[in-house]
């Protein structure tokens, strides 16, 4: 079962926005808000709501056992920059980022990226959305701090979306 102990927390965040990029079997909120309500995470060997603050220290384990593995979509996405903490891939217009389907850019990020070598690497995951129709940059983390950081980036607006 997958578990995660808590260290080097500077500031306080609910468990299920310090969750976002922890465990691979969940990539967006939604997913963690799901496990959560069906109790497949514990703190500390106990079930906790979403709106749990983290503390250091705090051992969170996942009882990921039910869950299927994802699949790879084989779909080539243009990538403009990575390293082992970010990528920047251009979404072309008619495919989602995340979604039910199979079809998204989430699905086909292992497929086009090199897992991060950091010893805190996610499975690579976008930080935001753009609409289907839509194309453009996305930004894609691959650690969790990546993700941590550019997540608050782009909700506090210090990275700007341009559409034009």
């Amino acid at each position: 079962m997958p578990y995660h102990k808590v260290s080097r927390l500077n500031q306080n965040i609910r468990l299920s926005d310090y969750l976002l990029g922890v465990f691979e079997g969940l990539p967006t909120r939604s997913s963690i808000k799901k496990a959560i309500k069906r109790k497949l995470i514990t703190v500390n060997g106990q079930w906790q709501p979403s709106g749990y603050w983290v503390q250091n220290m705090d051992l969170i384990t996942y009882n990921d056992t039910l869950r299927l593995p994802r699949k790879i979509l084989e779909y080539k996405v243009p990538i403009l920059h990575e390293d082992d903490y970010l990528a920047i891939i251009h979404k072309p217009a008619g495919i989602s980022v995340t979604g039910n389907q199979f079809f998204t850019i989430q699905n086909a990020l292992p497929f086009n990226l090199e897992m991060s070598m950091s010893t805190d690497a996610i499975v690579p995951m976008p930080v935001h959305r753009l609409d289907n129709q839509t194309s453009g940059l996305l930004l894609i983390a691959k650690t969790k701090e990546g993700c941590f950081f550019l997540f608050r980036y782009v909700i506090y607006s210090l990275i700007k979306c341009v559409f034009g």
